[in-house]
Protein backbone atom coordinates (compact mmCIF):
# COMPACT_ATOMS: atom_id res chain seq x y z
CA UNK A 1 0.00 0.00 0.00
CA UNK A 2 1.12 3.54 -0.68
CA UNK A 3 0.40 6.12 1.99
CA UNK A 4 0.34 9.83 1.26
CA UNK A 5 2.51 11.85 3.65
CA UNK A 6 1.29 15.32 4.60
CA UNK A 7 3.01 17.84 6.87
CA UNK A 8 0.38 19.88 8.70
CA UNK A 9 -0.07 20.94 12.33
CA UNK A 10 -3.76 21.62 11.80
CA UNK A 11 -4.52 18.19 10.30
CA UNK A 12 -2.60 16.37 13.05
CA UNK A 13 -4.53 18.34 15.68
CA UNK A 14 -7.86 17.59 13.99
CA UNK A 15 -7.07 13.88 13.67
CA UNK A 16 -6.07 13.63 17.33
CA UNK A 17 -8.95 15.74 18.65
CA UNK A 18 -10.39 12.92 20.77
CA UNK A 19 -7.05 12.07 22.33
CA UNK A 20 -5.33 13.40 25.41
CA UNK A 21 -1.94 12.87 23.78
CA UNK A 22 0.09 15.51 22.01
CA UNK A 23 0.86 13.70 18.80
CA UNK A 24 3.76 14.49 16.50
CA UNK A 25 2.13 12.42 13.77
CA UNK A 26 -1.02 10.43 13.09
CA UNK A 27 -1.78 7.66 10.62
CA UNK A 28 -5.17 7.51 8.96
CA UNK A 29 -5.31 3.93 7.67
CA UNK A 30 -8.77 4.35 6.13
CA UNK A 31 -7.50 6.98 3.67
CA UNK A 32 -3.88 5.79 3.49
CA UNK A 33 -2.44 9.01 4.86
CA UNK A 34 0.27 9.84 7.39
CA UNK A 35 0.06 13.30 8.94
CA UNK A 36 3.20 14.81 10.46
CA UNK A 37 3.45 18.07 12.40
CA UNK A 38 5.33 20.66 10.39
CA UNK A 39 6.58 22.55 13.46
CA UNK A 40 8.76 19.68 14.71
CA UNK A 41 12.52 19.80 14.30
CA UNK A 42 13.62 17.96 11.15
CA UNK A 43 15.17 15.05 13.10
CA UNK A 44 11.94 14.62 15.08
CA UNK A 45 9.84 14.73 11.88
CA UNK A 46 11.96 11.89 10.53
CA UNK A 47 11.66 9.89 13.74
CA UNK A 48 7.89 10.22 14.07
CA UNK A 49 7.45 9.47 10.36
CA UNK A 50 9.42 6.24 10.80
CA UNK A 51 7.24 5.46 13.83
CA UNK A 52 4.07 5.90 11.76
CA UNK A 53 5.50 3.86 8.87
CA UNK A 54 6.02 1.01 11.32
CA UNK A 55 2.37 1.35 12.39
CA UNK A 56 1.43 1.07 8.70
CA UNK A 57 3.40 -2.17 8.47
CA UNK A 58 1.60 -3.64 11.46
CA UNK A 59 -1.67 -4.66 9.72
CA UNK A 60 0.38 -6.26 6.95
CA UNK A 61 2.36 -8.35 9.43
CA UNK A 62 1.57 -11.74 10.84
CA UNK A 63 0.78 -10.15 14.22
CA UNK A 64 -3.00 -10.18 14.49
CA UNK A 65 -3.69 -11.36 18.02
CA UNK A 66 -2.21 -12.06 21.41
CA UNK A 67 0.10 -9.97 23.55
CA UNK A 68 2.16 -8.76 20.57
CA UNK A 69 -0.97 -7.29 19.01
CA UNK A 70 -1.99 -5.65 22.28
CA UNK A 71 1.48 -4.16 22.72
CA UNK A 72 1.68 -2.60 19.25
CA UNK A 73 2.64 0.86 20.53
CA UNK A 74 5.40 -0.50 22.75
CA UNK A 75 6.85 -2.65 19.99
CA UNK A 76 6.61 0.08 17.35
CA UNK A 77 8.39 2.49 19.70
CA UNK A 78 11.10 -0.07 20.43
CA UNK A 79 11.64 -0.73 16.72
CA UNK A 80 11.49 2.97 15.85
CA UNK A 81 14.19 3.92 18.35
CA UNK A 82 16.49 1.06 17.37
CA UNK A 83 15.96 1.34 13.63
CA UNK A 84 16.26 5.13 13.57
CA UNK A 85 19.58 4.89 15.40
CA UNK A 86 20.89 2.24 13.02
CA UNK A 87 19.75 4.26 10.00
CA UNK A 88 21.41 7.44 11.27
CA UNK A 89 24.63 5.65 12.17
CA UNK A 90 24.83 3.66 8.92
CA UNK A 91 23.44 5.75 6.04
CA UNK A 92 25.67 4.01 3.49
CA UNK A 93 24.11 0.66 4.29
CA UNK A 94 20.62 2.03 3.69
CA UNK A 95 21.67 3.72 0.47
CA UNK A 96 23.11 0.38 -0.65
CA UNK A 97 19.89 -1.43 0.27
CA UNK A 98 17.88 1.00 -1.84
CA UNK A 99 19.98 0.45 -4.98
Amino acid sequence: MIYDITFSNELVNEAAVNSKNDYGAVTQHNVLRILVREDLALAMQKKVLLHEILHCCWPESWVTSGSYFEDEEKLVTLLENSLFGVMCDNPDVFRWLMQ
